[in-house]
């Protein structure tokens, strides 16, 4: 059986390129996020809700174990642990909520 050369080098650059993404994708380190993105705020007088990890929240309530004090027209005002923090919408959620890690 007679192999063309371009066929070798093909073979070849090809087997080099799957085993560089293999060995990156293989040492690459678990993507680490972290609950509590405040997506959006709806705010009225009476009832204000704010969307949190795509879950529609209300003053008073608790999500991943952390405590909704106050929604503003623009932030959210939260505890933990006796931690106090507001954060305004689509703002990188602060240290005090839980860690995703995915694979």
């Amino acid at each position: 059986m007679k192999v063309n050369s371009d066929t070798v080098i093909w073979l070849f650059v090809a087997g080099l390129v799957i085993s560089v993404m293999t060995g990156a994708y293989l040492q690459r380190k678990p993507e680490v996020k972290r609950f509590g993105v405040v997506g959006a705020v709806v705010y009225n007088d009476d009832k204000p809700s704010a969307l949190i990890d795509n879950t529609i929240i209300y003053e008073g309530n608790t999500i991943h174990g952390v405590e909704i004090l106050k929604i503003h027209t623009d932030k959210v005002e939260f505890t933990k642990d006796q931690k106090v923090w507001t954060q305004s919408v689509k703002q990188k959620p602060n240290s005090a909520w839980p860690k995703i890690r995915k694979p």
